[in-house]
């Protein structure tokens, strides 16, 4: 009895390194096959077509880290990956402030010294009043000036900036930052 569609699977194949489509599938089958219950059996194979679907939203290096995980061939794992996805697909709405997967877009904006343009202007202008031409800040009032970004990344010497970021660029990075993190980390329900 076959479970699998291998255009279903297709998805995966950029994932695997070692292993054609054919390969993959028979790999699927052999497992789904070990599990007794015709139930547990099928509800498997549409946990794992739930998540599959839900990957193609997602970026590669996430994906990688999903597709090994679901090599465990662990009902569990499955559902935590399922809680997972719908959890990531959540981070384009959240607040700055919010905690998500044990982090907060502030923290890493903190940690990278990323300001918002408003709040770096201020911040500017108040070293500058209190210590004038001395003010670590003074090499940023150009750049300030010139930048475009809603938020701004500055450089190691404080005299111009990395990076310039709109909202949706900033939660780009924030995504590349989690993606390089343990992703059993990220699987653990403590993050969410």
């Amino acid at each position: 009895m076959n479970f699998l569609n291998k255009n279903k699977l297709n998805f995966l194949i950029k994932y695997e390194k070692d292993l054609n489509i054919d390969q993959i599938l028979d790999l699927f089958e052999n497992k789904i096959k070990t599990i007794e219950n015709p139930k547990n059996q099928e509800e498997y194979v549409n946990l794992l077509f739930e998540i599959i679907s839900e990957m193609t939203y997602l970026d590669d290096q996430i994906n990688a880290k999903i597709y090994k995980s679901i090599l465990s061939f662990d009902i569990n794992k499955l559902e935590q990956i399922k809680k997972f996805i719908q959890k990531w697909k959540q981070i384009d709405k959240v607040e700055f402030n919010q905690q998500i997967f044990g982090t907060s877009i502030n923290f890493m904006m903190s940690d990278r010294e990323i300001y918002e343009a408003e709040n770096l202007y201020d911040l500017i202008d108040e070293s500058i009043k209190n210590h004038g031409m001395v003010s670590e800040f003074i090499h940023l009032v150009g750049p300030w000036f010139s930048s475009s970004g809603q938020y701004l990344e500055l450089n190691d010497s404080v005299t111009g900036f990395k990076n310039q970021y709109e909202k949706s660029d900033l939660i780009n990075e924030f995504k590349k930052e989690l993606a390089k993190r343990d992703f059993d980390d990220l699987l653990n329900p403590d993050y969410y």
